[in-house]
């Protein structure tokens, strides 16, 4: 019976926060759309994650998104809706808060945006990232979802008129009033998350909650699951890293692991962004290379960072906008490195950055016998 019901709004996300339940051995599916039918929930099935896929899209296609599916949770009798949140606050942060109240009737949401064991963290209502204001971290200058506020009531106003408390990590939540109905929380260490978890839940309020990664983490330890010893793994000394990320934490830890002793393909923007590059000859070449490298090297890094000017020329050259890039990515990369049957060079695999793990229908290759949810 699932118990939890985690709404993310991209598939990084869904994943980063559904493991957090597989490591405690507790089962869980995610999913990249709504399911259709309850039939395809496992039945031993504890926490449901979908992503809603609302990164990108305008405020007002979010909100009614998240809605429809919190409506669906609360008809299916779902105990406890979780909005997961970006530790960085990207995304339509205000109007899926308010969707997820408005889907569910309940008054008041329980926000704890931080994520302390990689320094992020809430402080007076303020977000912090690594010690920085939000919008001056890396974040403020993110290529598509610059995030140019750090008071947390200010970057949620932006899309929603609902009232929002501030709460210390070291208050109580007497004080909130009726018509505060988002309720920020403080985190500077893990364990306000713990504490908070346990006043919400000697009030009987954990019901609807947000937050990121880190809730998710202490969330498995307070909610009543079924859990299994978790599942071990063998390791091994292979490892492929497929990275579409354009975050310069990301990209500062490819630049180590190339330092230290990884191999690595850049792909041009030609590789990341043309239209049937991998039906032409060079593009065919380019998939043997690929393979090729796969088969020698033990550890290997394909990656699709370019230079900014090569991006902003084939940019004008083709009459593109940043939007019109950000379609093409998924588009362009809807190919998988030939392999020969029975030859599985690299048992370990990490992808990062969704958009380049989704086909253009925005359906995940989890599982072979399902176009569209993978259990974890």
């Amino acid at each position: 019976m699932v118990k939890l019901l985690i709404i993310a709004d991209d598939f990084t996300g869904a994943l980063d926060t559904g493991i957090q339940f597989v490591n405690k051995g507790i089962a869980t599916q995610v999913f990249t759309k709504m399911p259709e039918v309850i039939g395809d929930i496992d039945e031993m099935t504890e926490v449901l994650v979908i992503d809603s896929e609302t990164r990108p899209m305008p405020a007002a296609k979010a909100y009614d998104a998240v809605k429809n599916i919190t409506g669906w949770a609360k008809a299916i009798n779902i105990p406890v809706i979780f909005k997961k949140t970006d530790s960085a606050l990207r995304g339509n942060i205000g109007s899926e808060l308010q969707a997820v109240l408005d889907g569910s009737g309940h008054d008041k949401v329980y926000f704890l945006p931080g994520y302390p064991k990689i320094d992020r963290c809430t402080v007076n209502g303020t977000h912090y990232i690594r010690g920085q204001l939000l919008e001056k971290s890396v974040f403020g200058q993110d290529p598509f979802e610059p995030v140019k506020l750090s008071y947390i009531p200010d970057i949620i106003a932006q899309q929603t008129a609902l009232k929002c408390a501030c709460v210390k990590h070291n208050e109580a939540l007497n004080d909130i009033k009726s018509d505060e109905r988002i309720v920020i929380c403080d985190v500077e260490k893990h364990k306000d998350i713990e504490e908070r978890l346990d006043e919400l839940q000697e009030k009987d309020e954990l019901c609807i909650i947000a937050g990121c990664a880190a809730l998710a983490e202490a969330l498995a330890d307070k909610l009543r699951f079924d859990a299994a010893k978790p599942q071990s793994y063998r390791k091994s000394e292979n490892f492929l890293v497929e990275c579409g990320s354009l975050n310069m934490i990301t990209q500062n830890q490819l630049d180590y692991a190339e330092e230290h002793g990884f191999s690595r393909i850049h792909m041009t923007v030609e590789q990341k962004l043309q239209r049937d590059y991998y039906s032409t000859q060079a593009g065919l070449e380019f998939l043997h290379k690929m393979q090729e490298e796969c088969e020698k090297d033990r550890c290997l890094i394909i990656d699709s960072i370019d230079r900014e000017e090569d991006k902003k020329g084939f940019m004008e050259a083709n009459k593109l906008t940043m939007n019109d890039v950000r379609a093409l990515i998924p588009t362009a990369q809807n190919i998988r490195t030939p392999v020969r049957p029975g030859h599985a060079p690299h048992n370990n695999n990490f992808c990062s950055g969704c958009q380049s793990l989704q086909s253009p229908d925005k359906k995940a290759s989890c599982r072979s016998d399902s176009a569209y949810h993978c259990t974890l």
